[in-house]
């Protein structure tokens, strides 16, 4: 790379790094209270408007996870008009990632409301920049869509390469806006293998966390293989990471039924032959975590048994996922 392109690239790396500043600076500022005209969350809220938080999030999710047996955008779109802003990114986040065209003209509609606001929540403009993208480029293949898909943030895809190694360099990388625009090229890089595209070109120059790497291996996989796969790399973990944590609950349960399916066949495995699992209460961890995500009831008397019937963390893990499901406060992460 000669001197002039070296410098472009700096330069182009140095405002997306102020942008991404300025928007960690405002979406602090602005998550809890926009100046939109819609009413926001405060920190006093009563415990009634919780649980309706709590109740509309658990609804949009219902709707994201019958996505492989339906179409759902039009029961997604109206959850763009929620007074919560992480119920609207959320839905924006959903919708691009359905690429259908009827989540086209609500989002048309969100951005314009985004940039004529006095405060603009620029955590949701991302988000909803890139759902739009998704959309209008959902028959473009290989690098040229993801060089229009980061044009619709303002950067090249050269550059959403840069900001991966500066994210994989930051203790906090992943939860900036920084990570979550790199979250999102990963996730399409996902979808376009799994259309048959050839992932492993595209992701070449991306600095990746584990998690992301291992979704872009199973890209290629059928749905059971993938299931599998993935499992078995969460149950081979030393430490859960947040982007493990991530892969298992939003990504895994999200593949649906096949999902769904193994996991129970996992934790009545555990039941069967328990003294193999004492040792590895991380990857028994995770699979309670799962299916609580899932919202599979039938775990409850395997989780009840494991309970009483094993000691330590095992003993543990199992009682606070079964809790979480008699309580009805557990299921799946939105995307």
């Amino acid at each position: 790379m000669n001197a002039g392109k070296v410098l472009a690239v700096a330069a182009a790396l140095g405002a997306v790094c102020l942008t991404i500043q300025r928007i960690q600076y405002l979406a602090a500022r602005s998550i809890l209270a926009q100046t939109t005209g819609r009413r926001e969350d405060s920190q006093s809220a009563s415990g009634q408007d919780r649980a309706a938080r709590i109740q509309d999030h658990r609804a949009l999710w219902t709707a994201w996870a019958a996505r492989h047996t339906k179409d759902v955008a039009a029961e997604i779109v109206p959850f763009l008009e929620h007074s919560d802003a992480s119920i609207r990114i959320h839905a924006a986040r959903a919708l691009g990632r359905l690429e259908d065209p009827i989540g086209e003209r609500p989002l048309l509609r969100e951005q314009r409301r985004i940039q004529a606001a006095r405060q603009p929540d620029l955590r949701t403009k991302l988000t909803v920049d890139l759902a739009l993208a998704r959309i209008h480029t959902r028959r473009l293949h290989g690098r040229r869509r993801l060089e229009e898909v980061s044009r619709s943030v303002g950067v090249s895809f050269t550059t959403v390469e840069e900001v991966s190694r500066a994210v994989a360099a930051s203790p906090r990388g992943e939860a900036s806006p920084g990570g979550q625009l790199v979250e999102e090229i990963v996730d399409l890089i996902y979808e376009m293998g799994k259309r048959g595209e050839a992932v492993r070109p595209l992701a070449a120059r991306l600095a990746l966390n584990r998690a992301q790497q291992m979704k872009l291996q199973a890209a290629a996989m059928p749905t059971d293989q993938e299931v599998g796969f993935l499992l078995d790399y969460e149950a081979r973990l030393p430490v859960v990471r947040s982007s493990d944590e991530r892969l298992a609950r939003e990504h895994i349960v999200g593949l649906g039924t096949p999902a769904r399916e193994a996991v129970f066949r996992r934790i009545s495995d555990i039941v069967d032959h328990p003294e193999q699992y004492d040792d590895n209460w991380v990857g028994c961890a995770t699979l309670f975590r799962c299916a609580g995500a899932a919202r599979d009831m039938r775990v409850l008397p395997l989780l009840e048994h494991i309970e009483q019937q094993r000691h330590g963390r095992l003993r543990y893990y199992a009682r606070q996922s079964r809790e979480a499901l008699e309580s009805n406060n557990s299921f799946a992460p939105l995307p």
